[in-house]
């Protein structure tokens, strides 16, 4: 599944700090399914929408961000 977060008043820095964060906090959890651990990880995509984007042409951008970065994560782990 995807969601998004919005944070306001914030640059693409500080919004990769919080991705960041919310990522580690994720993958520090685990979910038991049928008796089995399933480690959970997230992959985020960052955008900062000036306002002067059509809403759907932002959305595509951090969509598109986010799968670079779970490309990122697949090659990091060899797959």
């Amino acid at each position: 599944d995807e969601f998004g977060v919005l944070l306001v008043q914030t640059d693409a820095e500080l919004a990769a700090v919080k991705a960041a964060e919310l990522a580690a906090a994720i993958a520090a959890r685990s979910c038991r399914w049928q008796g089995q651990e399933i480690a959970l990880s997230i992959a985020h995509g960052i955008y900062t929408f000036t306002g002067q984007e059509h809403v759907g042409d932002a959305l595509e951008a951090a969509d598109q961000a986010m799968y670079e970065r779970k490309r990122q994560q697949r090659a990091a782990r060899g797959q």
